[in-house]
């Protein structure tokens, strides 16, 4: 995610500077019997300008949210890691010729 995390309110703000607070955890399960635990986040109805106020609302009016599943995202970034180590590096270049 690009967006920018400010980890003491436990938010996230976007480009474009709307701002998304912890709303609460939540658990799904897949079809195959997986549990996925996500954090949601909603954005706040009170925004910096009334621009952005309209910017938090879905086409249906509701609030926009953000489903954060962090043992995922551990998961990215230890792939990327991989990706960019000297090995992980050497197996991509034999893979593109």
């Amino acid at each position: 995610m690009n967006w920018e995390y400010l980890e003491d309110t436990d938010q996230f703000i976007k480009p474009d500077c709307l701002v998304y607070s912890f709303k609460n955890y939540s658990s799904r399960t897949d079809k195959y019997g997986f549990q996925r635990d996500f954090k949601i986040y909603e954005a706040d109805k009170v925004q910096d300008t009334p621009e952005l106020e309209q910017l938090t609302k879905t086409d249906s009016g509701n609030q926009k949210q953000i489903h954060y599943n962090p043992t995922w995202n551990c998961f990215k970034e230890l792939l990327k890691q991989t990706l960019h180590s000297e090995e992980g590096s050497q197996i991509y270049a034999k893979r593109k010729n």
